[in-house]
C-alpha cells in the first residue's frame, strides 16, 4: 500500500510543504477509513486539500493532528471517501469557533465521543427524533454512525440552537465549542448551509 502510494505522497508533500512522515501517516490513516485504491487515496487527499485551502484547516496542520482525527472517525464505522470529506468539512466548520487546530481536534473527537453515548443517543431521539446511527445498518446489528455533518447540522436546527435546549443532551464543555460556529450561523441565517461548500468539494 505505502509503495503503490509513493507517488502520491512525492505530489502532496511538494503541494504542501508539509513533512514526509507526516504525509505519509495520512496516507496510513485512510486505510483505516476503508480507503484502500492509490486513486481513492489521492482524491481523498486532493479533497482535504482544497477544504483546507477555501477553509483554516490547512491539509499541513491535518496531517500532525490526522492520526487521532483519523482514528476518531473510523471508530464510528464510517467508511470511504465519502468518509474523508465528511471528515474534512466538519473540521473546517469546527475550526471557526476553536482557537487553534488542537482545539479544534479536541472539539472533534469530545463531539463524536458525546454523541455516540448510550445515553445520547437515545435522548437524542426522544427529544429531537435524531438518529445518531444508521437504521439501515442497525438492521443488520452494525451501529455506523451517520455523517457527523448532517448530524452537527440536525443537533442545532432541531434545537432552534438554543442552549436550554442543547443542555438536555448533556454535552461536554469541548463538545458545544464543536458546535458553536453552526449554532452561530443557524441564529444568523435561521439556516445551516456551510457544510455544503465543503461537501461538495472534490
Amino acid at each position: 500500500y505505502a509503495i503503490a502510494n509513493l507517488p502520491n505522497i512525492a505530489a502532496v508533500i511538494q503541494a504542501t510543504g508539509a513533512g514526509g512522515a507526516d504525509i505519509g501517516s495520512i496516507f496510513t490513516e485512510l486505510k483505516k477509513l476503508g480507503v484502500e485504491n492509490q486513486k481513492a487515496a489521492m482524491m481523498a487527499i486532493d479533497t482535504l486539500n482544497i477544504q483546507g485551502k477555501e477553509g483554516a484547516f490547512r491539509l499541513s496542520s491535518l496531517a500532525k493532528e490526522g492520526p487521532k482525527i483519523f482514528a476518531a472517525y473510523a471508530a464510528t464505522g464510517r467508511q470511504g471517501t465519502q468518509a474523508v470529506t465528511e471528515l474534512g468539512a466538519a473540521l473546517q466548520i469546527i475550526m471557526r469557533g476553536a482557537g487553534s487546530e488542537p482545539e479544534a481536534v479536541t472539539a472533534f473527537e469530545a463531539l463524536i465521543r458525546d454523541i455516540t453515548r448510550p445515553e445520547t443517543v437515545k435522548k437524542l431521539k426522544e427529544i429531537g427524533g435524531i438518529q445518531v446511527f444508521e437504521p439501515e445498518e442497525l438492521k443488520k446489528g452494525r451501529e455506523v454512525m451517520r455523517s457527523l455533518p448532517a448530524l452537527m447540522e440536525e443537533i442545532v436546527t432541531k434545537s432552534k440552537g438554543l442552549s436550554s435546549n442543547l443542555a438536555l443532551i448533556n454535552l461536554s464543555d469541548e463538545a458545544k465549542r464543536a458546535l458553536k460556529p453552526v449554532i452561530g450561523e443557524f441564529i444568523q441565517k435561521g439556516d445551516v448551509k456551510s457544510f455544503d461548500q465543503f461537501l461538495n468539494m472534490s
